[in-house]
């Protein structure tokens, strides 16, 4: 039994065989990436939607459509329209004063 837990990375401890697996640090990078842009392409075709059909006739399933994602992937990201409408408001306010910024020639 020992010899087939040290080869599967398993350490023994003490003289009862617990056994205990090798920690390792886990980073989700790529998959952090990832769900940032698809965060960001579901902000932005809200904003497209509320711009051209306005909030009250924007739904799920266009926004899902226009970000290439499922209407899943859109509550997974945002629980509630809530989460949502304040997603597009902090993107907006970042834009714009983004453009203040540069139009102002500050840095």
């Amino acid at each position: 039994m020992y010899n087939r837990c040290v080869k599967l990375g398993y350490q023994l401890t003490s003289c009862q065989f617990k056994l205990r697996k090798p920690t390792r640090k886990y980073q989700l990078k790529a998959r952090a990436e990832s769900e940032r842009q698809t965060r960001a392409r579901i902000v932005q075709a809200t904003m497209e939607l509320h711009q051209e059909v306005g909030p009250a006739r924007t739904t799920v399933a266009e926004i899902a459509r226009r970000a290439a994602v499922t209407r899943l992937t859109v509550y997974n990201h945002f629980s509630d329209d809530t989460a949502l409408y304040s997603a597009c408001q902090s993107h907006w306010l970042d834009c714009t004063r983004f453009r203040f910024l540069c139009s102002s020639g500050a840095t």
